[in-house]
């Protein structure tokens, strides 16, 4: 009774800010959802609880009822999942037809062996992906993956733990990738990393905390040095400094080392570990910003990335450089990421950045119409925009999406050559191209 009446509080969290009608559509799928799956058990724990996560989630991206009980109701369709049957119809009665089937698309991504998420969902066919079904199905399973990952540590049997983090890690976190979400990739590998092999996790996380903390103050120093340049430029920035992300450290130290413990013997080097983050208000200072970088240290040769002139299909848009500086005995490179507040976000949380997608009502034009110019975020969202709605219209695009065997997206522009992908998948793999 306990567990009820907390499942019943969460969904009352859930539903607080929705419509009275919305509010009882998702209240009627929770309880449906309830005597589908009854006490039925999945690796993680129960699968009313993992549908309730994934409805939580939901909530938080998209809060629309439409969507909420779509997630709740997600595995229904599955007879593995549930301790009685129903069918669509059924579910179309309840919440509508769209929603129907998008619990269906969902089903059917589940039944399938392909990697690549983002691709099944194309079933051959050139239709955009705006207010398409496929898209907010897409959009349910990275949630339910989300909520997988969370809770992939309390799953007691290794073999287990392995299997749905592999799967997690070359389905969802790519899916991520492609939708432009990044924040939620790295959360969700580090998750997985977490679970998987937790004290090669713990070994690298202490590491680069211990690196960082000793070189604190220097990279203060270079914090109050970029200010001051940019203040006298009259350029408004604001300066973070970003640990690299668990997992990623982690596929940069084990193919060389093998394990996290003689990686920390060789003492992972500063540039590995941290980037600055510089954050200005207009897409015209990110180029005066990266003049003001450039002036207080070396740049690097051959480092200088501009996204914000073109940004990715996913709508990453930002300035790469790096500058060698001094730390302790040795100059480092320092890796410096420039963009504007507006473009870090859809960089952060892609097609979540437009809300409207869940709004048939509006059309691309009147999306991008919402966001500005001036910040870069327009550009973004064009991008994202034409990436979801060209598909397979290889010779329409500027971009094309390529994928390695993995499953990872390779996005390059129209026109790239098999050594162009070469170079993007890794810069030594292009050198050995012949």
């Amino acid at each position: 009774m306990k567990e009820q009446s907390a499942d019943f509080d969460k969904l009352d969290l859930i539903i607080k800010n929705l419509s009275t009608i919305d509010a009882k559509m998702v209240k009627d799928s929770f309880e449906l959802a309830c005597s589908i799956h009854g006490d039925k058990k999945r690796s993680t724990g129960l699968f009313i609880e993992h549908a309730l996560e994934t409805a939580k989630i939901i909530a938080d991206w998209l809060p629309n009822g439409e969507m909420i009980s779509s997630a709740l109701l997600h595995d229904t369709l599955d007879p593995k999942n549930t301790v009685k049957k129903i069918n669509k119809t059924e579910i179309e009665n309840l919440v509508g037809k769209r929603a129907a089937q998008i619990i269906s698309e969902v089903y059917r991504l589940g039944l399938i062996q392909q990697k690549n998420l983002f691709l099944a969902t194309y079933a051959g066919d050139d239709v955009s992906l705006i207010f398409n079904k496929n898209l907010y199905a897409l959009l349910i399973k990275l949630a339910s993956g989300m909520d997988t990952a969370q809770r992939l540590a309390t799953i007691d049997d290794k073999k287990n733990i392995q299997k749905h983090g592999k799967d997690l890690l070359s389905r969802h976190a790519s899916l991520a990738a492609q939708l432009g979400m990044w924040d939620y990739k790295r959360k969700m590998e580090d998750a997985c990393l977490k679970a998987m092999s937790p004290e090669e996790f713990q070994e690298l996380e202490y590491h680069q905390t211990t690196i960082i903390e000793k070189y604190a103050d220097r990279i203060k120093e270079i914090q109050t040095d970029v200010y001051r340049q940019c203040e006298v430029k009259g350029i408004r920035i604001f300066v973070e400094c970003h640990s690299k992300h668990i997992y990623s450290l982690y596929q940069s130290v084990f193919p060389k080392w093998g394990n996290a413990k003689q990686s920390t013997k060789s003492i992972l080097p500063i540039e590995q570990l941290i980037r600055l983050s510089i954050l200005t208000e207009k897409k015209d200072d990110c180029y005066r910003t990266l003049g003001c970088v450039h002036s207080i240290a070396d740049p690097v040769n051959d480092v200088v990335r501009d996204y914000i002139a073109s940004p990715k299909p996913n709508g990453y848009a930002e300035i790469r450089t790096a500058i060698l500086v001094p730390f302790g005995a040795n100059y480092t490179k320092l890796r410096v990421n420039i963009s504007t507040q507006a473009t870090q976000n859809i960089r952060d949380n892609g097609i979540l950045s437009i809300p409207d997608l869940i709004n048939p009502s509006s059309t691309s034009v009147e999306m991008m119409e919402r966001f500005s110019e001036e910040d870069g975020s327009r550009d973004c969202v064009k991008v994202i925009l034409n990436s979801l709605s060209q598909r397979n219209q290889g010779s329409q695009a500027s971009h094309i999406r390529t994928y390695t065997p993995q499953g990872r997206c390779v996005d390059l522009r129209s026109g790239a050559s098999p050594l162009d992908f070469a170079f993007a998948v890794h810069t030594e793999l292009g050198y050995k191209y012949d």
